[in-house]
């Protein structure tokens, strides 16, 4: 049994693990190139898939990722309902939960967590956002470091209902304010682009 919704991808037998090969066949997006002056950040190619328990991310970076000795950060913004009257505001969405990924020079990931949002707090309220769990995440290939980075989140913790399908974004950051983001993406891997962006709103 399989989660089919909105068309989206579904495929079993992603394992968090370093091997990317489990990608394969799987359609991905490809994003602009050189959008970011730091190649660690700047996002090329995103894919998803969701199967009966968990929702997989991929990220691929033009340049090797947590590469860097003061740290670099990839955050998902997550619409779990689909219903932009929900969660933290973004143009396009309301965030029901955001996923970090934090990584420093060693290649690999050093921190993966999934927060959910407050309903009870104002929606531009980033501080609205509270811990949930740890989740598996690995950006490290079979020769080391990688561009590539693939998470994990079990469906459980994101509320996923098969009727609503998602929507989310995308961002890599640097301590030094480089900033990637990606467009707002469905699971029919339908873009979005909206005049406001999450950096005039916060600086992630």
């Amino acid at each position: 049994i399989y989660y089919m919704i909105e068309d989206g991808e579904s495929k079993g037998g992603i394992a968090v693990d370093g091997s990317f090969e489990d990608w394969a066949g799987t359609e991905t997006l490809m994003d602009g190139i050189d959008d970011s002056l730091n190649g660690n950040i700047d996002i090329i190619e995103t894919g998803i898939t969701i199967d009966n328990a968990y929702t997989s991310f991929l990220v691929k970076t033009k340049e090797p990722m947590f590469t860097s000795p003061d740290g670099t950060t990839v955050r998902i913004l997550i619409d779990s309902d689909n219903d932009q009257n929900s969660g933290y505001y973004y143009p396009g969405m309301g965030a029901d939960h955001l996923v970090e990924i934090y990584g420093e020079d060693t290649g690999t990931v050093s921190s993966s967590m999934i927060y959910s949002f407050d309903d009870s707090r104002g929606k531009d309220d980033w501080n609205g956002f509270f811990s949930l769990t740890n989740i598996e995440a690995n950006s490290t290939g079979a020769k080391g470091v990688s561009t590539a980075l693939e998470l994990q989140i079990a469906n459980f913790d994101l509320g996923i209902d098969a009727g609503d399908g998602i929507k989310y974004v995308i961002t890599a950051s640097d301590s030094s304010g480089n900033l990637d983001v990606t467009n707002v993406i469905d699971l029919s891997r339908n873009e979005y682009i909206y005049e406001d962006s999450v950096k005039e709103r916060r600086e992630i």
